[in-house]
């Protein structure tokens, strides 16, 4: 593996268009596949976003590639047969192509074939009987042996296409078998092994892109890890302050578009305080935990859970109007109320429930809640108050 860069795309204008790039940046997740370089060389791309640890504020992307020369240089020692890469010009631009070409020792060549230019994993020279075929522009079909004749030899040709990353047709890989000596004799045999020289080539091909896929899924793991890191309360497992910021965002934009209804059910265990003081912080802790999966355990897999902070967590919930909201609070305060929670034994809590108006603000929204669930306190506690009538 080598590292090919890190960087971040919007400073000083680094900017890499890729699909593997691109679709990182897009979906904030690891990205690989094969691309095409400007110098017409095939690498593995491996693409992952880079986050601060403290503040997890997108730094930039990780990029790690990986050429194939060595896969077909294997080939070639392996089988005893030439390969070619083609790659078509429609996905090059001629002028870096070239430049690329002088940097690397070598004579660029644009005109030679009408479609195509031989890729860099090409150092062997392209021998008249495929030059003949290029010049007329004849690549053969998808996965086609095709047998051809010059000057008294015999060979069999194939020809793969190339995909990248992007799923277009970005180049051919052209494999060619002399089958001349003894071809009387052993026709059968030399054809078999032939095909066997194409199945491999293909296999190696399958095992190269197996390579990518396994490497891309080994940091999707690592990068999935951190995600939950970085949108998740370590303590409770609920969603973090961080990130209820996020949804609750996404969930009003969706509310004023659609005009559907949208609740926020806030709540805190009452006299939390006796809890620590009473059986340590520890104990305390547990509760938080334990409140967090047991209040998971009882919303709809549309509702949202996160920690306020401290003993105060939120719940939104989308398409819900507030009596509905109000019904789902009754029911969490009921069970907790009867719930039995390890040492702290039996708990209540107070909940405040308010609903969406399109002229609301995040600020707003959370501030009607959070008067609401005061109320609650105010009016005796273990009870269920909403914003338009607190009391």
């Amino acid at each position: 593996m080598n590292l090919l860069r890190v960087h971040a795309p919007n400073r000083h204008g680094d900017r890499i268009d890729r699909f593997t790039t691109l679709a990182a940046e897009k979906d904030g997740t690891t990205s690989y596949g094969v691309e095409l370089g400007p110098l017409g060389t095939f690498t593995l791309r491996v693409v992952s976003p880079w986050y601060d640890e403290t503040t997890h504020q997108l730094i930039g992307y990780v990029e790690l590639g990986m050429e194939i020369d060595r896969v077909l240089q294997k080939q070639r020692d392996f089988f005893g047969i030439e390969v070619f890469v083609l790659v078509h010009k429609d996905r090059l631009e001629r002028k870096k192509w070239e430049e690329g070409m002088r940097a690397l020792g070598r004579t660029p060549d644009w005109e030679r074939f009408p479609t195509v230019v031989l890729g860099t994993q090409a150092h062997q020279k392209v021998p008249p009987l495929l030059a003949e075929r290029l010049v007329r522009g004849e690549l053969g079909d998808a996965d086609s042996i095709i047998n051809m004749a010059q000057g008294g030899a015999s060979y069999r040709a194939a020809f793969l296409p190339l995909q990248d990353a992007g799923g277009r047709s970005a180049a051919h890989m052209v494999l060619i078998a002399d089958v001349s000596p003894d071809l009387n004799a052993v026709l059968h045999t030399v054809y078999a092994g032939s095909i066997a020289a194409v199945v491999a080539g293909m296999l190696l091909l399958g095992f190269f892109h197996w390579q990518v896929g396994r490497v891309g899924r080994r940091i999707e793991r690592d990068e999935q890890a951190l995600e939950d890191i970085a949108t998740h309360d370590r303590l409770t497992g609920a969603w973090n302050r961080r990130q209820f910021d996020e949804l609750l965002a996404r969930e009003m934009n969706r509310a004023r578009r659609y005009k559907s209804p949208l609740s926020l059910i806030m709540f805190d265990i009452d006299h939390f305080k006796k809890v620590n003081d009473t059986w340590g912080h520890q104990a305390g802790d547990d509760l938080l935990a334990v409140l967090s999966v047991y209040v998971s355990a009882n919303i709809r897999d549309i509702d949202m859970l996160a920690r306020w902070g401290g003993e105060e967590f939120m719940v939104i919930a989308p398409d819900t109007g507030s009596e509905a909201a109000r019904l789902l609070a009754e029911k969490l305060r009921a069970l907790i109320e009867n719930g039995n929670f390890g040492e702290a034994g039996r708990i209540t809590c107070s909940f405040g429930v308010t609903q969406f108006q399109p002229d609301d603000t995040a600020e707003s929204f959370t501030s009607r809640a959070d008067a609401a669930m005061y109320a609650a306190k105010e009016s005796g506690r273990n009870r269920v108050c909403g914003s338009e009538n607190p009391g």
